[in-house]
């Protein structure tokens, strides 16, 4: 650990300080490119699990945010480091304690959205592996290896192996899943903001591009999830 950093984590529902306020607007700024993000979307950074490293003056060098899925996975949402503290270690390190805390709250696994240029530091410095071959979802595994005829090495391209009408299905599914969520969300918002979810009328262009795209990604990730499991259901009933 870099002399003088120290981390600390925040987790979702607490009580806001200036420190953790001022890890969501590293978020923003560093992850998303918002140089005066509004208060909701702050507040949506701190909705979720938080560990940021700061230095003794309270000045926030890096930072990352966890959120749990319903399958038991957790994902990182986000991990932005200030330009001038890059290539000192300190997302490698927030990503170990982000991947600490998932385990302790029950985590099988972990994932991650990397841009290309990116892949190369969580593969190779923080054991990630893609999702599917090319995909930028990334994932690591708190379960041992499997083994067997029933291994994830023999579900390869699963996509490619189920019916037209079974995928169709499993997408209705996967819909139907986003929108209950949605709603759940909504409620949420509504209890504890007195407002619900933002449309696409109370968005900037840039920003509703970068929300579909973010549900796009989420979307994808649920439905190939769903199409392993089918393959491997059929695998065990062949």
């Amino acid at each position: 650990m870099k002399a003088g950093v120290s981390f600390t984590e925040f987790p979702p529902f607490t009580p806001t300080t200036g420190l953790a306020r001022a890890s969501a607007l590293l978020i923003e700024h560093e992850v998303w490119g918002y140089t005066n993000p509004s208060e909701e979307q702050l507040d949506s950074v701190l909705l979720r699990h938080i560990i940021a490293a700061h230095d003794e003056a309270g000045n926030v060098m890096a930072a990352g945010a966890l959120a749990p899925l319903d399958s038991g996975e957790h994902v990182i949402t986000e991990l932005g480091t200030a330009r001038q503290h890059r290539g000192e270690g300190l997302g490698r390190e927030i990503v170990e304690l982000l991947e600490k805390r998932a385990k302790e709250l029950g985590a099988t696994s972990v994932s991650l959205y990397a841009l290309e240029g990116s892949k190369s530091f969580f593969s190779e410095v923080v054991g990630y592996t893609e999702r599917t071959k090319g995909s930028s979802e990334m994932v690591k595994s708190f379960l041992p290896a499997p083994h067997g005829p029933h291994s994830s090495e023999m579900l390869p391209d699963g996509e490619e192996q189920l019916s037209p009408e079974k995928i169709g299905e499993l997408l209705e599914e996967v819909l139907e899943r986003e929108q209950r969520q949605e709603e759940l969300a909504n409620d949420f918002a509504q209890g504890v903001f007195g407002v619900g979810l933002a449309s696409e009328e109370d968005m900037h262009p840039d920003e509703w591009a970068a929300y579909c795209g973010a549900r796009g990604q989420m979307r994808e990730m649920y439905l190939q999830r769903a199409t392993r499991a089918e393959l491997q259901r059929q695998r065990e009933q062949g």
